[in-house]
C-alpha cells in the first residue's frame, strides 16, 4: 500500500531522531575513541538522506500499474495530488525548515571536526536538485495536461516558494541555515531560467523511464522568470526588515535576481 508506505517513512525519521542522541551511550562500552559513535551518526544521517530520496519520488511520481492488453484501466498515472501535496509539505517540515536534531552540540564537539551548517546545505541541496530535475517538472507539465485534478507545475512552484521564504512572509530574521537554502533557491531558478540542459529522464518507473525535455522550450522557464520577478518585488518590499544579517541577505538575493533578468 502506497499510503502506508509513506507513513512508515514518517515513523522511521521519527526513530531516527530518538536514536541520534544516544549515539554515545549506546556506543561507549565498545571504544574509547567515539569510532563506533561516529559510525551510527554517520549511518543515521545516511538513512536520513534515503528516506529524503523516497519521499522526493513522490512529486511527479508515476504510478505504474503492469497490465496484459486484455486488462481494462491506465498502466501510467500520475500519483495522487494529496500525496504529492503531502510529500512537499513534509520535505519543508522535516528537511527545509532546519532539522536541528542533527546539530546536537554534545555529539557534533566530540564526533566532528566540522559544524552543521555544510552537512544540512548538502543534504537541502541534494533534495532541491532532485526536485527541480526538469524531467521531474515536465511530468508534472504533463499530469496536468492530461488530467484537471492533478498536482501541476504552477502549484508546485507556489508550495516551494511559500515553504522556502516563510520568514519573508512574516517579516520574521533568518538563520543562517535558512539563508545558506534561499540562497540555493535563487540559484536553482537561475539556472531554470538560463539552463538550456535537460534532465536525462533518469526518473521513472521500472518499466520505462521519461523523456528529457528543454526548459527552455516549455512552462518551466516561465516560471522561473515569474517566480524570480515577483520574489525581486517582495525582497524589495521586505529588504529593510529583520535583523542585519537577514536585510544583507535579502539585499545580496535581490542583487543575483536584478543580474540574472538583466543579463537574460
Amino acid at each position: 500500500n502506497r499510503n502506508m508506505q509513506f507513513l512508515r517513512t514518517k515513523y522511521t525519521v521519527k526513530n531516527l531522531k530518538r536514536i541520534l542522541p544516544n549515539a554515545i551511550e549506546w556506543t561507549k562500552e565498545d571504544a574509547k575513541d567515539y569510532t563506533r559513535a561516529n559510525e551510527l551518526y554517520d549511518n543515521v544521517i545516511n538513512q536520513y538522506r534515503r528516506y529524503m530520496g523516497h519521499v522526493t519520488k513522490w512529486v511527479g511520481g508515476i504510478y505504474d500499474t503492469p497490465k496484459t492488453a486484455d486488462q481494462e484501466g491506465a498502466i501510467f498515472e500520475p500519483a495522487p495530488k494529496n500525496m504529492q501535496k503531502s510529500a512537499v509539505t513534509f520535505l519543508h517540515q522535516q528537511l527545509f525548515q532546519t532539522p536541528t536534531w542533527m546539530l546536537d552540540q554534545n555529539l557534533m564537539n566530540k564526533l566532528k571536526a566540522e559544524n552543521g551548517v555544510k552537512m544540512i546545505g548538502d543534504l537541502q541541496s541534494r533534495t532541491m536538485s532532485s526536485l527541480y530535475s526538469t524531467d521531474r517538472l515536465q511530468r508534472l507539465i504533463d499530469s496536468k495536461a492530461a488530467y484537471a485534478n492533478a498536482y501541476g507545475l504552477e502549484e508546485f512552484f507556489d508550495d516551494m516558494h511559500n515553504g522556502i521564504w516563510a520568514e519573508l512572509r512574516r517579516g520574521s530574521a533568518t538563520t543562517v541555515y535558512r539563508r545558506n537554502l534561499q540562497k540555493m533557491y535563487v540559484d536553482k531558478m537561475i539556472s531554470l531560467l538560463k539552463s538550456g540542459r535537460s534532465s536525462r529522464g533518469s526518473i521513472g518507473t521500472y518499466l520505462r523511464s521519461t523523456s528529457s525535455v528543454d526548459p527552455m522550450k516549455s512552462d518551466i522557464r516561465s516560471l522561473a522568470m515569474g517566480t524570480l520577478m515577483e520574489l525581486k518585488k517582495e525582497l524589495k518590499r521586505k529588504s529593510k526588515s529583520g535583523d542585519k544579517m537577514t536585510r544583507y541577505h535579502y539585499v545580496d538575493c535581490m542583487k543575483r535576481i536584478e543580474d540574472a533578468l538583466d543579463t537574460d
